[in-house]
């Protein structure tokens, strides 16, 4: 039993190696967008075998995977300081999907509440801050709020999410991953790269914070659907993967006892 369970940490430790690998590989493809004047934000697909990890594995792999990739990066391919925030974004970016999966074994409504709760707060702060402020600045292009972008901006983020929540719910399966997997990613844009991120770029970039986060916010229509499409067609196919090899180590292990 006690050989079994060492095998098997073993083997998340292998699977921790290549989803790290995979992260770092992911991160060297990033585009970086000159906002602001510096590289400070960025699309890229890092989040997507981090949250795979996380889900497999769990929020503690998940986290090393996320911690590990983005830190072999900065030391190897630093694309400026190094800043240990940015490291411990990446860290949250494993756990948090990992405690969802976890929340959602333990109830099926967590994720729904979970979901509606971040969406409810998103389109809260869009619908504040374009109702208080009459521009922002990207890069030396002032974009001005006038009354129509004022009421379509709120419009699109609440169709957005809303159309992610009843996707989400709508899909009848005995493990409905997907309600899971939307959490996840929102959680993790809104959270993690968007609330959190957004004080470390006041901290190094002088970028406020409200304005940081609303930048974060406007990369959300591009980064959920393309994340949350990307991670649902992986997903499913990497967790049969894995288990089929978890099985096929178990049972040659069964047949070397002998």
């Amino acid at each position: 039993m006690k050989k079994t369970r060492v095998k098997k940490e073993i083997y998340r430790m292998c699977l921790t190696v290549v989803f790290v690998v995979l992260t770092f590989i992911l991160s060297r493809l990033a585009i970086y967008l000159p906002f602001f004047g510096n590289n400070a934000y960025r699309l890229s697909l890092t989040s997507v075998p981090i949250v795979i990890s996380s889900l497999i594995l769990g929020p503690l792999y998940g986290g090393i995977v996320g911690g590990l990739g983005d830190l072999i990066g900065a030391l190897l391919f630093p694309v400026g300081p190094y800043f240990f925030g940015f490291t411990l974004d990446s860290a949250l970016l494993g756990v948090v999907p990992g405690l969802i999966y976890f929340l959602y074994n333990k109830s099926k409504k967590s994720s729904a509440f979970i979901l509606s709760f971040i969406s409810l707060g998103i389109i809260s702060f869009i619908v504040s801050y374009v109702s208080l402020k009459d521009s922002i600045k990207l890069s030396g292009y002032t974009l001005n709020f006038n009354l129509a972008l004022k009421i379509s901006i709120p419009l699109i983020y609440s169709f957005l999410l809303v159309a992610s929540i009843l996707c989400a719910l709508l899909i009848k399966k005995k493990d409905n991953y997907i309600i899971v997997i939307i959490s996840s990613v929102l959680a993790n844009e809104f959270l993690v790269s968007g609330l959190l991120a957004s004080i470390w770029k006041q901290m190094l970039y002088g970028i406020d914070f409200f304005v940081g986060v609303s930048t974060s916010l406007f990369l959300l229509i591009i980064t959920l659907p393309v994340k949350a499409i990307i991670i649902s067609a992986l997903y499913p196919a990497t967790r049969y993967a894995v288990n089929q090899t978890s099985l096929g180590i178990a049972q040659f292990n069964t047949l070397a006892n002998k």
